[in-house]
């Protein structure tokens, strides 16, 4: 019976863990290892790999990672490369991500700790407005000029099919 239990254990484990969604290493310069990232973004599926999102839908996003150094202040920043020009995906923009972090034991807010493990969360609407393609969105938690979490994620912008 013991054996029956950590064989469910572990299939449980993997189930869980096979949530989070498929990200890709971040083109920025100074992006920490992908690795220490785990991403989750809701309904993030596709035949193509890719994340469809569906214009006025609202999607909750929830980032968890380590602080590569101590920090203040946070803004979130979401832009695509649309036929080789960049675009600004403001439906996942925010320029005050303090408010919507917290640390594992559940304390909000800034500051940040250098090693510390946090969890960003957020809800995102995407707007009637955005644009509808294929793209590779980069998404970055800034500090300043700091880059503190960036990652890649192939996503496609439609309209939502009824």
């Amino acid at each position: 019976m013991k054996k029956v239990l950590q064989v469910f254990a572990v299939l449980i484990a993997i189930i869980v863990g096979s949530n989070s969604t498929k990200i890709e290493k971040c083109k920025a310069k100074d992006s920490p290892k992908i690795k220490d990232l785990e991403v989750n973004l809701e309904d993030c599926t596709g035949t193509d790999g890719r994340c469809i999102l569906n214009r006025g839908q609202t999607y909750n996003f929830e980032q968890k990672f380590k602080s590569p150094k101590n920090v203040d202040n946070l803004e979130a920043v979401a832009t695509a490369s649309v036929f080789k020009q960049p675009v600004q995906i403001t439906s996942a923009d925010d320029s005050n991500a303090c408010q919507n972090i917290s640390d594992m034991n559940g304390k909000k807010g800034c500051p940040l700790k250098k090693g510390k493990s946090y969890v960003y969360k957020k809800l995102i609407t995407i707007k009637k407005d955005e644009i509808w393609a294929n793209m590779n969105m980069q998404f970055h938690l800034k500090s300043g000029n700091n880059t503190i979490t960036c990652f890649g994620l192939p996503i496609r912008v439609q309209e939502k099919k009824e």
